[in-house]
Order: structure tokens, then sequence, then C-alpha cells
């Protein structure tokens, strides 16, 4: 969850400082295209998109670029050539985003599912060990059982007593 935290901060952090790096070059086009002529105008709006996809990487474009208003100096022609470039670049821009929101979520899915599939590893493997341990413990309770009865019926069976070795088994010892 940290990680997750510090991941969407450095995230915004870097939208940021992008938002204002494109405000500047968004600034310089406007200083720069107020003072061209008409024929120039649409070019040099063709050499900020050139710029800005330059220093952006397509995952971080975003449609900022898409409001900016055209020149007032363009000739019908021109606002059409704008019109439609900006149209081509916001289709561009928008099925970019499509398709990382479809990845974004079956990334989330995928941590997900691995999440919910350690817990039940985890849940799997105590469940083993107590399965284990009952185990044990019965194999345990039946040897001293096992043991028990063993003791109980020496005595009766015949006149020699138990005793016990150095390594702790019992023996019948004879009569002497």
């Amino acid at each position: 969850r940290i990680a997750l935290e510090l991941q969407r901060k450095e995230k915004l952090r870097l939208q940021r400082k992008r938002e204002e790096r494109e405000m500047r070059q968004t600034e310089k086009a406007r200083a720069g295209l107020s003072g061209a002529s008409n024929s120039s105008s649409v070019k040099s709006m063709e050499d900020v998109m050139c710029m800005r996809e330059a220093a952006t990487s397509p995952l971080e474009k975003d449609f900022s670029l898409l409001s900016l208003e055209p020149p007032d100096n363009l000739t019908p022609e021109e606002f059409q050539e704008f019109v439609k470039r900006r149209d081509v670049e916001l289709a561009r821009l928008l099925q970019e985003q499509e398709a990382k929101i479809p990845s974004e979520s079956v990334d989330d899915r995928r941590i997900a599912i691995e999440a919910q599939d350690r817990e039940l590893a985890k849940m799997l493997q105590e469940q083993e060990r107590a399965r284990a341990k009952k185990a044990r413990e019965k194999a345990r309770q039946k040897a001293a059982l096992a043991q028990q009865q063993e003791i109980n019926k020496s005595p009766d069976s015949g006149s020699g007593s138990l005793t016990r070795d150095v390594s702790g088994k019992e023996k019948l010892r004879s009569p002497e």
C-alpha cells in the first residue's frame, strides 16, 4: 500500500511538471504565432506539436494541447486544416487513453488475484501444518497407549519384571 501511495504521488508530481512545461510551450507558441504570418502559422503549430510529442512519451500525453484556440489570423483553409489536425490528434489520444484503461484494470485484477492466491496458499499451508501436527500427536498417543498396554500385560504374563535399559527401552528381565 505504501509503495502504491508513493507511486501515485510520484505520478502526480510528474504530471504537474509536465503540465507546467506544456503551459510554457503553449505560451511560447502563442507568442510566436501572434507575430507570425498566415502561411507560417500552421507550420509553426506543427512544430509545436512535434516538439510536444518529442518532449513527452505517448503515455504522458494529455488533452491540454487540444484545448488551444486557433490563431485569429488564419484563413478559412488554414483554419480547417488546423481543426482537422487537432481532431486527428484528439482521436489518437483518445485511442491511447482507451488502450491504457483496460490494461490498468487487467493489471489491477491480476495483482488482486495474485494477492488472493498468496492468502489461499498461506491458509492451505496452515491447514496442512495443523493436520500434520494432529497426525503426529495421534501417533504419539497411539504409541503411548501401546506402551501402556504392554506394561500392563507384562507383569500378568510372567514372573519377570520390566526394566529399562540405557536407551530407555523396556526389557523383560527374567527372574534369577
